[in-house]
């Protein structure tokens, strides 16, 4: 729930330890905290340093059209639906609220609105 705090604690193991297999997690930790604060151009920089470790993280991705659906861009979107692999049915539900433990609702239904928009851009 405490944004600000999550990213200096993020930043600091990032800072303690740059060689860590997690880089990339961290990276995506502080993505999502930017994305609940709403800085939607801050957590795609994230992403962007987080997707060059591990392309192969979905979770990257699902979140890069989230922000880029509020963002208004579209052509990014198309750029990047294909590789989100996603079925929005309960399974994805229930993942998504496992592995993304929002304090407040808010943030997790503008997460899921904005995936909605993202996959309607096709």
């Amino acid at each position: 729930g405490n944004t600000e705090e999550a990213e200096d604690y993020a930043l600091s193991a990032m800072d303690l330890s740059p060689r860590d297999p997690n880089f990339s997690l961290w990276c995506y930790w502080i993505a999502l905290s930017q994305f609940v604060e709403a800085n939607y151009e801050i957590a795609l920089s994230w992403l962007d340093k987080g997707n060059a470790i591990r392309p192969d993280w979905l979770i990257f991705n699902r979140l890069k059209v989230v922000c880029l659906s509020y963002l208004g861009g579209q052509k990014l979107i198309l750029q990047t639906l294909p590789n989100i692999e996603v079925e929005l049915d309960a399974s994805f539900y229930q993942i998504l609220n496992a592995t993304h433990p929002f304090t407040d609702e808010e943030p997790l239904a503008r997460y899921i609105h904005g995936l909605k928009n993202a996959i309607k851009t096709i």
